[in-house]
C-alpha cells in the first residue's frame, strides 16, 4: 500500500511539474475575451499646443456600452465611452509641447483596447 502511494505521488509530481502552463497576461486575456486593439491617428491642436492621438468609434450594438481599457503591463483601468455623439472620439494619447519637451498625458507604454466598438472610418481616410 505504501509503495503504491509513493508511486502515485511520484507520477502526480512528474505530471504536474512537466505541465508547464505559462500564465496569460491580462491584455491577452482581454483580447481573448473580445477586446480589440485600437489604432489612433495623430493630429496637432494649435490652440492647446498638443499633439493628439485620437480615434473615432461607434458601438457594435445599441444595447450595450462601449468600454475603453488602458493597460500598462498587467494593470488596466477601464472607462465607459460616452456615446452622446456618434461616432465618439477617444483620446488615446496627448503630448503637451512644453519648452521642447513632449510630456504625455498617459503612460507611453500603454495598450489601448476597446470592447463593443467598431472603428469609424472618416470619409477623408
Amino acid at each position: 500500500m505504501f509503495k503504491k502511494l509513493i508511486c502515485l505521488f511520484a507520477v502526480l509530481n512528474f505530471v504536474c511539474c512537466e505541465y508547464d502552463q505559462k500564465p496569460i497576461s491580462y491584455v491577452e486575456f482581454l483580447k481573448e475575451s473580445g477586446y480589440k486593439t485600437l489604432s489612433c491617428n495623430l493630429s496637432y491642436d494649435s490652440i492647446n499646443r498638443t499633439f493628439d492621438l485620437t480615434a473615432f468609434v461607434e458601438p457594435e450594438s445599441t444595447n450595450t456600452e462601449m468600454i475603453l481599457a488602458r493597460c500598462v503591463e498587467n494593470n488596466c483601468s477601464f472607462e465607459t465611452i460616452q456615446d452622446t455623439a456618434i461616432p465618439a472620439q477617444i483620446i488615446c494619447q496627448k503630448f503637451y509641447n512644453e519648452e521642447n519637451e513632449f510630456t504625455p498625458e498617459y503612460d507611453v507604454e500603454q495598450v489601448i483596447l476597446t470592447y463593443n466598438t467598431k472603428r469609424f472610418l472618416d470619409i477623408k481616410e
